[in-house]
């Protein structure tokens, strides 16, 4: 196992800010007195903290635990919306929000559809049949159907 390297106590209050979520520059402030320094001065020496070498590695290897905890999968998030549309103790407007963002996983409920063939063919047929009587469209199915 390797010994975690030696900071100073200003160095760790850096760090501990950092990983509490302050930004550098923040962070800086709250662990040196900056009182008499400019912000530029600050954020100069903050951009200079996030590369010294024993600080670094400490802040990165945080923030990849932080980035992996949150790391949350497609299957993740289909496993709860499909939990909150089966629940029927759930208000119905997001059970139906949860089955929509399911629906996006499959290609049948899209609301983009590829046409491919004749488009000009298909237009004139469909308003063919928007034209057609109830008794037509029957006969037209019936027809199709033997």
């Amino acid at each position: 196992m390797v010994a975690e390297p030696r900071l100073t106590a200003k160095q760790q209050a850096y760090v501990t800010a950092r990983i509490e979520g302050l930004g550098p520059s923040d962070a800086y402030r709250a662990a040196y007195d900056c009182a008499n320094m400019l912000p530029a001065t600050i954020s100069r020496e903050a951009v200079e903290m996030e590369s010294h070498p024993k600080i670094a590695p400490l802040i990165a290897q945080v923030q990849a635990a932080v980035v992996e905890r949150l790391t949350i999968t497609a299957e993740d998030i289909s496993r709860v919306a499909w939990e909150i549309a089966a629940d029927g103790e759930i208000q119905p407007s997001a059970r139906v929000s949860a089955l929509a963002l399911l629906s996006r996983r499959h290609p049948e409920f899209s609301e983009k559809h590829e046409v491919t063939g004749d488009v000009r063919l298909r237009v004139e047929a469909l308003a063919a049949i928007a034209t057609m009587t109830p008794e037509q469209l029957k006969a037209l199915a019936e027809k199709a159907r033997s």
